[in-house]
């Protein structure tokens, strides 16, 4: 549930920031704000409707309770989808971003300033989980209370955010530093690409730094269980910086994880559930599966695949960019067909390349806990445990295991099974899946190839002298960003934006023959340009 509204998440995200305002379409604030608020809580009060209708439906069987709670997540998931629904209604249509731009036109950070339209799908999302809280809390006879539950949430939910608020906070450096550097970062945009690259990098080297954060945690007590981990470490060679007991304070969820690019920033995680309910000898082989991760370095594969994806976006954005631009729809419809092509392209990857590697990754490390630990039937019983603790069904239908980023507990009971008894297809998995290292560097070199190959696609020299001029413009140096947009105008004759400009800066020279002709193009190309309407009927007025 909480990868699906991460998802969710990251849709927002992108339609919001290719959101180009539509000039054409003005509406009231107040209605817009009252349209805002219902879009917003309704997806919200609907769930709790059906959360309270089948709280009332709760029986004592607990398998039938297991296919209740399975329901609700499915509702949870329709009604977060309907919140994401009405805020891509509001972004494109309400034009969300420009009220945000105009309440909070004091904060002078642009970029970042963008984000704060974010806030209501955020609101829309956690009403939509708090929603069911109350069935989720008596089907798993936990002692969480709504307050503690929406403090995870929000924190979970916030953890996507910190790549893009990072990013954005640099943006925002970059646009008030002198013009010289705007300049140097305009004239090589690939920078932001170099920008990305560590960004991600960062996240996956300091995530565990992030998760302690989020989770309230402390060192695994000195004891027999911590000796037999450490043991188990030093004789596999597995080296991390401590074991963190995550205290679930009240809630129910057995889990491990581990997190951490590098051995010095690297934590196994174990929730207090786990340690509650599970035997030493279960638990043993729960990390032992964490440590295949680390054996088969997992983590690095999982950051060449992030870098890979800029790679494999870059090129379905060459062959999507002039389709979309030849259907001529307006600014906003391109805006928005350009968000859909992008999150098309980001769920094909995740969710389908990604996951099923991710299943292979899974396996990979439950046949290296059965092989350390020869407990594969202990090892069966904690995956039995944690699928009747954590309320999950034992196997589900194959073609919802495609998007799944685990196999289901009843084909990892078969494959350790499979493996045990040395069929070829299971004990394959000890050979490396996925050579990281190798990986990496083929990911720089196909994002290397297509800069160099595509250059003019990925970065259009006309958008360069545009962008350019316009911070001419910023400075007052209207001469010098009249020579970059003509510069422009040669290279994109069809451009709106840039007779657009042109228009500007002629009537702030002073030439208003030149204005009202470059206005006139600029109509011509987008009759819904509002802005250069007003503008030339002030220059015709005069």
């Amino acid at each position: 549930m909480l990868q699906q509204t991460a998802l969710m998440l990251v849709a927002g995200l992108v339609f919001l920031f290719f959101f180009t305002p539509d000039d054409a379409r003005v509406m009231n604030p107040a209605v817009a704000v009252s349209l805002l608020a219902l879009l917003t809580f309704m997806p919200g009060l609907l769930s709790y409707l059906f959360g309270r209708r089948a709280i009332k439906r709760l029986v004592d069987d607990r398998e039938r309770r297991i296919k209740q709670l399975q329901n609700s997540k499915r509702y949870t998931l329709f009604f977060g989808i309907l919140a994401l629904a009405g805020f891509v209604f509001a972004v494109y249509y309400l034009q969300l971003p420009v009220l945000v731009e105009k309440a909070f036109a004091f904060w002078g950070f642009g970029n970042s300033r963008a984000l704060i339209s974010i806030i209501p799908l955020i609101i829309a999302i956690l009403l939509t989980r708090l929603a069911v809280f109350e069935l989720d809390r008596r089907v798993r006879n936990t002692s969480w209370t709504k307050r503690k539950f929406l403090a995870l949430n929000l924190k979970l939910m916030l953890l996507p955010l910190a790549p893009f608020i990072i990013y954005l906070l640099i943006s925002d450096l970059v646009d008030h530093s002198p013009l010289s550097v705007r300049i140097f970062f305009i004239v090589h945009p690939y920078i932001y690409w170099i920008i990305m690259l560590a960004v991600i990098a960062i996240m996956y080297i300091q995530s565990p730094s992030f998760l302690r954060r989020i989770w309230t945690t402390h060192p695994l007590p000195d004891g027999e269980l911590r000796h037999r981990i450490e043991l188990m470490a030093k004789r596999e060679n597995i080296r991390y910086r401590d074991i963190l007991v995550w205290n679930m304070a009240g809630g129910r969820m057995v889990n491990a994880a581990m997190a951490g690019l590098l051995p010095m920033f690297r934590y196994v995680f174990l929730t207090s559930s786990l340690l509650e309910s599970f035997t030493i000898d279960e638990i043993e082989t729960v990390v032992a599966h964490e440590f295949g991760h680390i054996k088969y370095r997992h983590m690095l594969a999982y950051l060449a695949i992030s870098i890979g994806y800029l790679a494999f976006y870059a090129v379905l954005y060459i062959c999507f960019l002039p389709i979309i631009e030849k259907l001529h729809l307006g600014a906003a419809a391109d805006a928005f067909l350009f968000a859909s092509a992008t999150l098309l392209i980001f769920y094909t990857y995740f969710i389908f390349i990604f996951r099923f590697l991710s299943r292979k990754f899974e396996r990979q490390a439950d046949l290296y806990a059965v092989d350390i630990t020869e407990k594969p039937e202990v090892f069966k019983n904690a995956l039995r445990k944690l699928a009747a603790i954590n309320y999950v069904p034992r196997r589900g239908a194959r073609l919802l295991e495609l998007i799944k980023t685990h196999p289901s507990v009843f084909r990892r009971l078969e494959f350790v099974d499979r493996a045990m008894q040395g069929y070829a297809d299971a004990i394959r998995y000890r050979r490396p899946i996925f050579r990281a290292g190798l990986m990496s560097v083929l990911a720089l070199l196909a994002l290397a190839l297509l800069f160099i190959a595509n250059k003019e696609t990925l970065i259009p020299p006309g958008e360069i002298h545009y962008e350019i001029g316009r911070q001419y413009i910023i400075e007052g140096m209207m001469d010098e960003a009249l020579i970059e947009l003509k510069k422009a105008e040669r290279i994109n004759p069809k451009s709106g934006h840039i007779h657009h400009a042109l228009g500007i800066i002629y009537a702030k020279k002073g030439v208003m023959e030149e204005a009202a002709r470059e206005l006139e193009k600029a109509l011509q190309i987008n009759p819904k340009n509002a802005a250069a309407r007003k503008k030339l009927e002030q220059i015709s007025n005069h």
